[in-house]
């Protein structure tokens, strides 16, 4: 469960059981030096690390124990953790470090909500999915609304939190399970102009084909007419 660190990706934030606890770790990108500890899992408990604040402050993760997960932000500065949100996963931080996007079934349904951080007890309901992550420039929120499907809401937070319509479409090969109990395993490039993920082998290859990662090019033209905004 590799997670590059922010904002200059020098290291890896990853999942580990290696003294016997499954914790979170980082090492340097390119393998050098010795990985350092970041969190202690309490027996019974594993830790899933899964979004960098901008500024490289705080870690988001998932401290998974019995029944249902929690969000919890790791301090880097004092390598303090504290409680974020319950029966939450799979959180993102915004670009600008202000909101944190993650999922939940504290309604029975599965959906994405999204609260300030720091938290002051704002909490906004999005869209029913999972795995949600942010556009580089925070004007979209994309997320696994389905097996097989990726969707994208336009988002405002200034100067009150609003989101459009959310647009859905096939991932054309690429992998995409249920969003509630599966990581996400696509992403999107900084210039916005390509999506990378992971195919499916047996999906993927036929016909004696090589598998291959599928990149879709320059569709962000079209979503943004698609998707209007409101408040």
């Amino acid at each position: 469960m590799p997670v590059w660190s922010e904002p200059d990706g020098l290291r890896v934030a990853f999942r580990s059981n290696r003294e016997g606890d499954d914790a979170i770790w980082w090492q340097n990108a390119n393998g050098t030096g010795t990985a350092e500890r970041l969190t202690k899992a309490e027996t019974g408990s594993f830790h899933v690390p899964q979004s960098w604040s901008r500024d490289g402050k705080y870690l988001s993760y998932s401290v998974v124990k019995g029944s249902g997960p929690a969000v919890w932000i790791l301090s880097l500065a004092d390598k303090k953790s504290a409680l974020f949100s319950d029966n939450a996963s799979n959180a993102a931080f915004s670009p600008d470090g202000q909101w944190l996007a993650y999922q939940s079934r504290e309604t029975g349904l599965g959906q994405i909500f999204v609260q300030p951080f720091p938290a002051t007890g704002a909490k906004f309901p999005v869209v029913p999915g999972g795995q949600p992550f942010w556009s580089h420039d925070g004007r979209e929120l994309f997320y696994n609304p389905a097996p097989q499907q990726i969707g994208v809401v336009g988002i405002t937070t200034r100067p009150t939190f609003s989101f459009g319509e959310p647009f859905t479409f096939a991932t054309a090969g690429l992998q995409s399970r249920a969003p509630q109990n599966s990581p996400r395993v696509w992403d999107i490039a900084p210039d916005r102009k390509r999506l990378i993920g992971v195919t499916d082998v047996m999906e993927s290859a036929t016909e004696g084909a090589t598998p291959q990662i599928e990149v879709v090019l320059n569709w962000f033209t079209d979503l943004r007419a698609r998707v209007p905004m409101r408040e």
